[in-house]
């Protein structure tokens, strides 16, 4: 059983490609049955809908809540171990014209890092 990390990424940069990945998380929660105030997206999901391998993604966790608010986009996330970096790394990809900034804090391991 993993060690669970709260990672929150803010999203920023061109605007039409925060709010399209907006637009993509109320998709995709459009698509869920739990209650409106967990939205539970698995980060496999983005992956897989924006067409990204998920044999070399590492994209293990599930959003727990995003908000789009004066064009930064803020994701609430919930993964094992680690923030996972690919899932980032493959979003800053698909979308060449955003930065993610993130803070990623697991207690049980010490793990408390921030890219600023």
């Amino acid at each position: 059983m993993p060690n669970w990390c709260s990672t929150t990424y803010k999203i920023v940069g061109k605007k039409e490609e925060v709010t399209a990945i907006h637009e993509l998380l109320n998709t995709l929660k459009a698509n869920h049955t739990e209650p409106s105030s967990f939205v539970g997206i698995n980060l496999w999901e983005v992956v897989e809908a924006l067409g990204g391998d998920l044999e070399t993604i590492s994209c293990r966790g599930r959003i727990l809540s995003y908000k789009l608010s004066e064009d930064v986009l803020r994701i609430d996330q919930e993964t094992a171990w680690n923030e996972c970096a690919d899932f980032r790394h493959f979003m800053e990809k698909v979308y060449p014209h955003i930065k993610i900034y993130y803070q990623e804090e697991e207690p049980m391991e010490d793990i408390f890092y921030t890219r600023s």
